[in-house]
């Protein structure tokens, strides 16, 4: 076999959300920063990208974090997430994901009842508490980077309709457009799901183009990644919604990065005080817990430290292959 590449990856689901996990031949990641890592590895390794995550090794809702060396002293290992369309700085059920395959393969030591993992994201230092009994993995519990609320009532207009549309811009690790279903009439059901995709992506577009912001510590950070549309529900009832992101991709869990993002704008508008829990139930009808506690300040912004939980399963171990002979191992993506 003339093999061009090789690629070990590890294979995982969090609440139905894939993530797939490279823990060997990936690339050599440069840079004396962790953002400078991640910025090597959009502009000198995209290909990489291409390859795990397209067709013919993924798919175009494939997810990916890749293990690399940390920066920071206090992380285990520095990761790396990608989707089919690019690489973000932040990802909830990625982390999940990630804690539990370093504590099933051994890379950390289990220890119970709780196993704690650090890890460096583009967005700064993620900690993660993995419940340990009997030598099995429970719930995990993450806690994300500061949160908050940047701009409230937001007020775009979209190019397809002209119709206006309120929101608030809300950081959950990354830039999220938070929607209020209602708005469009929608209850998040299976049927509206095919109305709710494009109408996310036009969202997140029209914000980038018409709204200006940066993350007060970190300026890379600038555009809108996510459109989560939000559903409040009766009292004992999880609250819903739907994410959006990339080239049309859907979040088949609540999204961690969107319940971050949720907390931030349920703690700015009182209605979810600090360390009590709430449902979070994505489209697939999977539930993440979310919490928080008052976070430092970032900038002029009050923040919160969200905290999710929830659970993650190993579906498989594979190598990738690319032969130098095959004309599609390079990846390709079909838009829909």
């Amino acid at each position: 076999m003339n093999a061009k590449r090789m690629a070990a990856v590890v294979d995982t689901h969090t609440s139905g959300a894939p993530t797939r996990i490279i823990v060997g031949g990936g690339p050599l990641l440069k840079g004396e920063t962790f953002a400078d890592r991640w910025l090597d590895f959009k502009e000198n390794h995209d290909d990489f990208r291409r390859f795990v995550m397209w067709e013919p090794h993924g798919h175009d809702n494939m997810f990916g974090a890749l293990l690399t060396r940390p920066v920071n002293p206090e992380a285990h290992y520095g990761i790396v997430f990608m989707d089919s369309d690019s690489s973000v700085s932040m990802c909830g059920h990625g982390s999940i994901g990630v804690s539990r395959t370093l504590i099933d393969l051994g890379m950390i030591k289990k220890k119970e009842p709780y196993t704690e993992v650090v890890l460096e994201a583009p967005a700064g230092l993620v900690k993660v508490k993995v419940e340990v009994k009997d030598g099995v993995v429970g719930d995990v519990i993450l806690q994300n980077v500061p949160c908050f609320v940047q701009q409230k009532d937001v007020e775009i207009t979209l190019p397809s309709t002209c119709q206006k549309v309120k929101l608030d811009i809300a950081f959950g690790g990354n830039y999220t457009a938070m929607v209020p279903a209602d708005q469009f009439g929608f209850n998040i059901d299976p049927d509206e799901i095919k109305k709710m995709i494009p109408l996310g992506i036009e969202i997140r577009d029209a914000v980038n183009d018409q709204i200006t912001f940066q993350h007060p510590t970190n300026p890379a950070l600038n555009k809108i990644i996510l459109t989560e549309f939000t559903l409040d529900a009766p009292q004992g009832e999880p609250k819903r919604n739907l994410v959006t992101w990339a080239a049309g991709q859907l979040a088949r869990s609540a999204c961690g990065t969107g319940t971050s993002a949720r907390l931030a704008c349920l703690a700015d508008k009182r209605q979810l005080a600090p360390g009590v829990w709430f449902d979070h139930a994505g489209v697939t009808g999977s539930i993440f817990n979310g919490s928080y506690e008052p976070g430092p300040k970032v900038g002029e912004f009050d923040t919160v430290i969200p905290y999710i939980k929830g659970r993650s399963y190993i579906t498989g171990f594979n190598w990738l292959i690319q032969q130098e002979e095959d004309e599609l191992a390079d990846g390709f993506f079909i838009k829909r």
